[in-house]
């Protein structure tokens, strides 16, 4: 695996550098400004999932928040309530339950919007640092971020979230270190501005800091950005440029039921980072456009991992027999498959092989219902505990799923760690497909 001699040097200052800090100022616009600012190294990644509904006032949602990872540093839950036409004196009341354990909230509107930053205090006791903070802007627009680190685990995590008033949307962010995964600067921003689209061209800046330590254009491998907000998430207007360089529209999108949440790119070509500051630019704005959570992800050498990840809309979805073929775009070594499965599922892979030049080269085989059963073991015919697939060699997977897995409704995908390609699906009807691709992530 490629490293890069200044990454190294931070790390060995420190494992993971994580500051997070409340600003006064941030960004201009009309609404609150960034008050949160998180940014430093890992050997890790960040782990971020969009879920919930726009929904009546009164309304109830538990959503499963799957597959996430060990090694936690920042966990943020971040629901977003909308109070509609200004009440002063108005109380709001919010419950936040994550694996069992509650929190309850309120605030008292007051006479005229925004506010910003508003400490909530949690009713009875709770852990010290699980308060929220509260911002509201206009059209009564609130966004509310809370320290959910005591009570998120590893793997699948039950959230349910509500509110006296309408609940929009909510998400998961998770900051974590793998020591096996590469170097990664990250700077995240949390608040609720809202730009006046007479603003534009409204910018949001990413520079070194004391934390993330300085940035090396040459050896960057990936780079990652998402945005998050509502009623409408920036850059529905128009898409928005690194550096001077357009990123199109995001390869991942989430929709609340009402509009678009949030937009993730993973995908951004390394040479658009060619400086100590990066600057995201938006030439134009809508009415309405938010910013709640917006982060920049810069990472350092080889993925060990070939992921398609989990996909926006995986329905519809069917056990069945896949085949298709992988071209890594690097050298992965692997030794599982774990399968995203479609949630309240127990979506999964029963079987797979993988084939080079027609040869068995590896394959695996589910044990059941046992323990973390959306994770197999995959198994190198030689002996060896794990099989190196090349860069840009071709293989051949047969894959049997049972249940529901998330399925990526495409003929090809480019994805973490290289392509993936659908040759043909046969579902448990006997049906046959070409543009059905089991949504998983080789390790």
């Amino acid at each position: 695996m490629k490293k890069k001699h200044a990454i190294v040097a931070i790390t060995m200052l420190t494992v993971l550098a994580a500051l997070c800090t409340t600003a006064s100022a941030g960004e201009y616009g009309a609404g609150c400004p960034f008050s949160n600012w998180c940014n430093g190294t890992a050997h890790g990644g960040i782990y971020i999932d969009v879920k919930g509904h726009y929904d009546n006032p009164g309304a109830t949602q538990t959503e499963t928040f799957g597959n996430v990872p060990d090694g936690r540093r920042i966990v943020r839950f971040h629901p977003s309530i909308w109070l509609g036409s200004s009440k002063p004196d108005r109380v709001t009341y919010w419950n936040i339950t994550i694996n069992g354990h509650t929190d309850s909230y309120s605030f008292t509107e007051p006479s005229s919007l925004p506010f910003c930053n508003w400490d909530a205090t949690p009713e009875g006791s709770t852990l010290e640092g699980t308060g929220c903070t509260v911002s509201c802007t206009g059209c009564g627009v609130c966004f509310v971020t809370y320290n959910a680190s005591p009570y998120v685990v590893t793997g699948n995590n039950t959230i349910t979230f509500w509110t006296s008033e309408q609940i929009t949307h909510f998400s998961l962010l998770v900051v974590y270190e793998n020591k096996s995964m590469p170097e990664m600067q990250y700077w995240i921003k949390e608040g609720e501005e809202n730009p006046d689209k007479g603003s534009a061209p409204y910018h949001v800046n990413f520079p070194e800091t004391a934390n993330t330590g300085p940035i090396d254009p040459d050896n960057i491998s990936s780079v990652e950005y998402f945005t998050h907000g509502y009623p409408h998430c920036i850059g529905e207007n128009s898409w928005p440029s690194l550096n001077g360089n357009g990123i199109n529209a995001p390869n991942i999108t989430y929709n609340s039921g009402y509009s678009d949440v949030a937009y993730y790119w993973t995908d951004i070509p390394p040479s658009y980072i060619s400086s100590t500051s990066n600057q995201i630019s938006y030439s134009s704005l809508g009415d309405n456009e938010r910013l709640m959570v917006t982060f920049l992800a810069l990472k350092y050498g080889t993925e060990d991992f070939f992921d398609t990840h989990a996909p926006a809309n995986p329905y519809p979805s069917i056990m069945g027999l896949h085949e298709g073929k992988i071209i890594p775009s690097c050298n992965i070594n692997i030794s599982k498959v774990y399968t995203y499965p479609c949630t309240g599922t127990g979506g999964h892979t029963k079987s797979i092989e993988l084939r080079e030049n027609d040869y068995l080269i590896a394959n695996g085989t589910w044990n059941g219902y046992i323990g973390d059963y959306h994770n197999i073991t995959l198994q190198n015919v030689t002996g060896a505990p794990y099989v190196t697939l090349q860069k840009d060699h071709e293989y051949n997977y047969t894959i049997r799923t049972g249940s529901y897995p998330q399925i990526i409704h495409e003929e090809s995908k480019d994805v973490t760690g290289g392509t993936i390609t659908c040759t043909k699906f046969v579902d448990a009807n006997g049906k046959e497909h070409n543009d059905w691709i089991p949504a998983i992530r080789l390790e």
